[in-house]
């Protein structure tokens, strides 16, 4: 490796064995040129929300994935295979936000309740923690309106059995039904 007068670094292409690396140099510079390709064309504007762009530029998938099988076949390097997988996915990504698209197109109006649908569908949903998503679906959500509330005891218990090994919803579900009722709760 060497420093030209520019201050880029290169390599001459002779090794001490006295054999030539030129090939090996002019493979990494194709490869890197098709990744930063990929990464111009397909994930940059998908990871910016520039759909038009993406849907343009998918009729070069088939393109990439020639050279990324030609290119994985020849010298078997597995990133080369991530960069394939990637693509995969950008395709349904891209699929699936065109579905999307035309839902909110076909049902765009000024009638209220669809512009209220249009929001709750916009809307991604709140997640609560683990052992209060699963004391929900056991007993249900409480009601503020009959000032009940989460049981404390139940919830640590099912904490404490989330931390455990092995251990699955419908044994959670089980030993909480046991050892708890429902009318006891609230």
């Amino acid at each position: 490796m060497s420093v030209s007068l520019t201050g880029k670094a290169y390599c001459p292409g002779i090794q001490l064995n006295g054999k030539s690396n030129n090939n090996q140099i002019a493979m990494q510079k194709q490869i890197k040129a098709l990744k930063i390709s990929i990464m111009n064309e397909f994930i940059l504007p998908s990871m910016s929300g520039q759909w038009e762009t993406l849907h343009n530029n998918l009729h070069l998938v088939k393109k990439y994935y020639r050279k990324l099988n030609y290119y994985y076949d020849l010298y078997k390097i597995e990133e080369l295979s991530v960069y394939t997988d990637m693509l995969q996915l950008l395709e349904a990504l891209a699929s699936s936000q065109t579905l999307l698209a035309s839902y909110d197109s076909s049902y765009s109006s000024n009638d209220m309740k669809t512009e209220m649908i249009q929001t709750v569908f916009k809307t991604s949903a709140i997640k609560l923690r683990p052992e209060f998503e699963i004391y929900n679906s056991i007993f249900g959500r409480p009601d503020k309106a009959l000032d009940q509330v989460y049981n404390i005891k139940v919830i640590n218990e099912i904490q404490s059995m989330l931390e455990q090994n092995d251990m699955t919803y419908d044994k959670i579900k089980l030993h909480i039904e046991t050892y708890y009722d429902l009318k006891m709760l609230y």
